[in-house]
């Protein structure tokens, strides 16, 4: 590839300031690269935090929230690994009740068979019965997703080798 007179006439014509110029505006385009870059990265961030279930207890831990986190397959198949891994030993596989509780009848012994009440048996546990503060072991937003999990659970009676303990506690309709 020749370069023709004309050309190598061209630029040794350019004056000096000019060729120093282009040697100093290189990192333009990478910058303005890494900005485009940027705000794409950030766009995904936001939009996949908006698509996630979780995103409702960004206000807070509530009833309602814990219900619409129930809702979510995805959510729920991650709380079904979670109890399978920390609670089945004394819940049994399918909550029916071995060492603890039978989680899926209407009989309680703490709280009101609210999803609150079981966030907060899950998190702070029940020392005088072997139950452990999981808040010491499971991030908020997992104790969040098993008791939503449990609250799928409840009134599906299902027989394990216990009886029925605790209260009857009759729930209102939603």
């Amino acid at each position: 590839m020749s370069v023709s007179a004309t050309q190598k006439q061209a630029v040794q014509t350019q004056p000096a300031w000019d060729r120093r110029r282009r040697k100093r505006t290189w990192w333009r385009w990478p910058l303005v690269g890494s900005c485009l870059l940027s705000i794409s990265y950030y766009a995904q961030q936001r939009l996949s935090a908006a698509a996630d279930p979780r995103h409702v207890l960004t206000a807070g831990v509530t009833e309602q929230a814990l219900n619409q986190l129930g809702q979510a397959p995805t959510v729920m198949a991650h709380a079904a690994k979670l109890f399978t891994q920390f609670c089945a030993a004394c819940h049994g596989t399918q909550a029916e009740g071995l060492v603890g509780p039978n989680l899926t009848d209407a009989y309680w012994l703490h709280g009101d068979a609210s999803l609150m009440a079981l966030y907060s048996v899950i998190g702070q546990g029940v020392e005088s019965k072997g139950m452990p503060a999981w808040n010491r072991q499971l991030k908020p937003i997992e104790i969040a997703e098993l008791a939503a999990f449990l609250g799928t659970l409840r009134d599906t009676n299902l027989a394990g080798p216990k009886g029925h303990e605790g209260r009857l506690v009759v729930r209102p309709a939603f």
